[in-house]
């Protein structure tokens, strides 16, 4: 898996395993969210020493320090181009691992508000996730809402994994998700994870998960799961 991803598992406040980059890419991401800067090409370049000095400083082990060094010269690379501004220096290899480096940024983005959101509704509303256990997931199997997340991180993990799907910056509306899971029930009277959001980019995915989220706790949804970490059966209450 590590050789795979280059992820480490992190634990989170709800007690799921997430395979979240947090290692390098993670190191990455917060310095260009403590920066205040957007996942750009010249924010690379603005972070580049700052990458680099906690990379002496702190040493990575031997499983993150191959990582570290791929990231360091894709900054390093970007860096030159800057300072040179002559287009001959470009080099294909390396403007492919740049796209691949923001990409996988986003993604990771995308991963921590999912988490963040997770762990703010927890702490808000722990009588209502605790009813949405209790009435919402069906009795006959003994899962409870982690393990409905646990098989949401996989599959977002899947995703992101598959060249089919792809990684949009648009803009979405859990509010709008709601609405289309509610016209889709009222002419069905359940459907599939999977098949709810079939082709969805990434983001698109991670909200319709919130969604559903947000329709069983206001009793309009109820989710079915036959075994950990199969697939989400979205029903239509009454």
């Amino acid at each position: 898996m590590e050789s795979q991803q280059n992820i480490l598992f992190v634990e989170i406040d709800l007690n799921i395993k997430i395979d979240e980059f947090e290692g390098p890419l993670g190191l990455l991401l917060t310095l260009i969210t403590k920066n205040k800067l957007d996942i750009t090409r010249i924010s690379l370049v603005k972070i580049v020493n700052q990458y680099i000095e906690f990379a002496e400083k702190h040493k990575p082990d031997l499983k993150t320090s191959a990582e570290f060094v791929r990231i360091a010269s894709i900054l390093l690379y970007l860096k030159t181009l800057a300072l040179t501004n002559n287009p001959s220096n470009l080099d294909e290899d390396m403007e492919i691992e740049t796209t691949k480096l923001i990409e996988q940024l986003e993604i990771i983005k995308q991963f921590r508000k999912l988490r963040d959101l997770l762990k703010q509704k927890r702490n808000e509303k722990k009588k209502m996730l605790s009813k949405l256990v209790k009435h919402n997931i069906s009795k006959s199997k003994q899962y409870s809402l982690d393990d409905i997340i646990r098989f949401a991180v996989k599959y977002f993990i899947n995703i992101q994994r598959d060249k089919k799907f792809s990684l949009k910056r648009d803009e979405v509306n859990i509010s709008e998700k709601i609405e289309e899971i509610k016209k889709i029930l009222q002419i069905r009277h359940s459907i599939n994870f999977s098949e709810l959001t079939f082709s969805q980019p990434l983001i698109q995915v991670i909200a319709s998960f919130m969604a559903i989220l947000e329709t069983t706790k206001s009793e309009i949804t109820s989710l079915k799961q036959e075994k950990n970490f199969d697939e989400i059966l979205i029903t239509r209450r009454g």
